[in-house]
């Protein structure tokens, strides 16, 4: 009988597995849906579902190609096509990540994943791991969370040697950075940490002050979250009042030069005593030490020093602490995830993801490694290298001949866009498995610790090294595209004090590249976007150019700046004839630089390409175009306000597109059309050749101003 049973048993659930497995495959063919960032996008499906044929390309592209987007994604709710890739990869990725064991040829990949997997266990395990944190705190003199501190608390120890010995931002962050004069050492770099994570509510606040420091309830835990509120009302109000020095953009400082900022020469010696405590004896520094850092930043610091003494220096210390523990919450303490997650299942998802930035903070590229390799991207990072190769080819044959730009400045261009570095997914020199292996040995090798002591032992390895190569050594090469980014995070920049493009991993997939599309759409999307990056190295609300040293560059002439000026007086026009905005038209015009002259570049090398088929019954022209409108499709297309400084995504797509002479040949555009004006703001045809009127700009010196 009990035999009999079982078998019916295991009959019944056999048939039940089967059953419910029959439901979900049924229910994908009815409904189908696919969280994969790279087979769950057929290009020319998803484009064929997107694009409305009634409107006419010419009087509203956006509408065109993206007509039915919003209605083939229901419940995407402001969103577009890149954030739902960013789903997607995060999808992917954390489901990945957490199959055990890790399994990789390179072993430091090996240990990033496993290090991961112990940091969710944290959270999956009930671990609470908020002590270590606190033991770091007490070696710096005071307890957390307290309104008082120790008679003989040191305020410069504790704000310039947290981030310096343990990475840890007070919010002052004086860390290790790639010397610009030089390829063999690092230099201090000091900045500002203001990001505030976490609820801005007391109550809320007070509360998750008790998930980590269950003494502290109540009218005290209220207290606290008061003070940490002031402390950031405080911060806002500086840098508003600084922000003009602020905006002027990073420079070699001397230690001498900061601390006389920050109260006068007396401070001289409390800066070198904080930052020595922290430097091997024979790496010791003195006044003349540069500091990279940003303009007023000694003034910022004397500010928050100043508001600190009402408490002597208690808030802020408390409010560092909290601003520490909530960037650490996923390696130590759960009850704080779930008491900043707004339900179960998002404290799940704020686990995983705070864990992979924990980890990535220490062995980036090792995930970004893994993550090409679990993905199969390699086929689509070479693709995008090789866009990029054309584009900046394309770009840097163009500037010989334009009108408006004279023979000095183009040379100078061509000599920058040269000496750019780039970073696509992994930089040039960590592309074997070797030189992953060997950039990646300060990796703790115990792994059967805690994840935020491996954390912290990690940090402190890596940080003895960085701190080994504050003289030149002449037998190492530090590479400056060794540059730091979340590699789940989908995104593109450019950084101006390191002359660097960056490709970030997440976003080489559809519909930014894609393998099974025409190559014409890779030069319309990526290219676009790689084009767009460049075109921020020209762009000059960054305050400055540099090259690859971080030396800043003043080639233009007189007629050639007023000449660039003029064009972007062009588009600035344009976009305050969309919205009437004179601040929005001002605030946007940076991103719109960009998008506009970033299509241009993309369509130069385009035209390289042989001449073969397009999309959907599109010419390759067309698809071209197409190509880089359909990557801003999304909801709110017509969204914009006057902080903002990107472009509604409607004019991301239309504003190249009518500037962009080519278009309106692709299209048959008529004269009379939308998106054929009769005037263009070109940066790099000779249209928009005008001279430029002098109530625009007024030209002093080298430089331009907007009058």
């Amino acid at each position: 009988m009990g035999a009999l049973s079982l078998t019916i048993v295991a009959a019944l659930g056999v048939a039940y597995g089967v059953s419910w497995l029959l439901v979900d495959v049924l229910s994908l063919l009815a409904y189908p849906y696919c969280d994969h960032p790279t087979k769950c996008f057929d290009y020319e499906e998803e484009l064929a579902a997107s694009v409305n044929p009634s409107v006419d390309p010419c009087d509203n592209f956006y509408e065109h190609v993206c007509g039915n987007w919003d209605r083939v994604h229901p419940g995407t709710s402001g969103t577009g096509q890149l954030v739902v890739l960013q789903r997607r990869v995060q999808g992917f990725v954390l489901n990945e990540l957490e199959r055990s064991p890790p399994k990789h040829q390179v072993k430091a990949v090996r240990r990033s994943v496993s290090a991961y997997q112990r940091c969710l266990n944290v959270f999956v395990e009930r671990r609470d791991y908020t002590k270590v944190v606190f033991e770091i705190f007490k070696k710096f003199n005071f307890e957390w969370p307290s309104l008082t501190l120790p008679i003989q608390f040191d305020p410069m120890e504790y704000l310039l040697g947290m981030s310096l010995e343990y990475n840890l931002a007070t919010p002052a962050e004086l860390r290790l950075s790639r010397n610009l004069k030089t390829y063999n050492r690092y230099s201090l770099e000091f900045s500002f940490s203001l990001e505030f994570k976490g609820p801005k509510v007391p109550t809320d606040i007070a509360k998750c002050i008790t998930a980590v420091a269950p003494s502290v309830k109540g009218v005290s835990a209220i207290a606290f979250a008061e003070r940490i509120l002031a402390v950031l009302r405080d911060l806002s109000t500086s840098i508003v009042a600084l922000l003009p020095s602020l905006k002027k953009g990073f420079r070699y400082s001397t230690i001498k030069e900061l601390a006389s900022e920050t109260g006068g020469p007396g401070m001289i010696a409390a800066w070198l005593k904080a930052i020595n405590n922290h430097l091997p004896h024979d790496r010791a520094v003195d006044e003349t030490e540069e500091v990279l850092t940003s303009v007023g930043s000694g003034l910022l610091l004397k500010t928050m020093l100043d508001n600190a003494k009402r408490s002597r220096y208690a808030d802020i210390v408390l409010y560092a602490g909290w601003q520490i523990l909530v960037g650490l919450r996923s390696a130590v303490s759960p009850l704080l995830v779930e008491c900043l997650a707004v339900n179960d299942l998002h404290a799940q998802l704020d686990s995983g993801l705070e864990c992979m930035k924990s980890t990535s903070q220490v062995a980036q590229f090792a995930f970004v490694r893994w993550f090409v390799d679990s993905l199969a991207l390699q086929p689509k990072v070479n693709a995008t290298k090789s866009t990029w190769n054309a584009v900046r080819l394309a770009t840097r044959e163009n500037f010989a001949k334009l009108s408006w730009m004279d023979q000095s400045t183009a040379k100078a261009a061509v000599e920058h866009v040269g000496s750019l570095l780039s970073v696509v997914a992994l930089p040039e020199h960590l592309q074997t498995n070797e030189a992953l292996e060997a950039f990646y040995d300060y990796l703790e090798p115990h792994e059967s610790q805690p994840f935020i002591s491996w954390l912290i032992a990690t940090m402190l390895r890596r940080l003895e090294q960085q701190k080994r190569l504050l003289k030149v050594d002449p037998t190492v090469t530090i590479h400056r595209d060794d540059y730091e980014y979340e590699p789940f995070v989908l995104n593109a920049g450019y950084h101006p004090i390191l002359h660097i493009m960056v490709i970030k991993t997440a976003i080489i997939a559809p519909p930014v590249v894609s393998e099974a599309a025409p190559v014409a759409v890779n030069y319309g999307a990526i290219g676009k976007i790689l084009g767009h990056e460049l075109t921020h190295a020209f762009d000059p609300t960054i305050g400055r150019l540099t090259g690859t040293l971080g030396d800043a560059t003043t080639w233009w002439s007189n007629q050639s700046l007023s000449n660039f000026h003029f064009r972007l007086q062009c588009l600035k026009r344009q976009l305050k004839d969309y919205t009437a905005d004179t601040a929005y038209s001002e605030n946007a015009l940076s991103e719109a630089f960009a998008d506009t002259a970033g299509t241009e570049k993309a369509r130069l090398a385009f035209a390289s390409l042989p001449a073969k088929k397009g999309l959907l019954g599109y010419t390759q022209e067309q698809s071209f175009f197409i190509a880089g409108c359909f990557e801003f499709c999304g909801e709110s297309a017509y969204d914009w306000g006057a902080g903002k400084k990107y472009p509604p995504l409607v004019l991301r797509c239309n504003l190249p597109a009518a500037n962009e002479k080519r278009f309106a040949a692709a299209f048959n555009c008529p004269s009379e059309a939308a998106l054929n004006p009769k005037q263009r703001c070109a940066f790099h045809s000779i249209e928009g050749d005008q001279p430029p009127d002098s109530s625009d700009v007024v030209v002093t010196g080298n430089m331009t101003d907007y009058s």
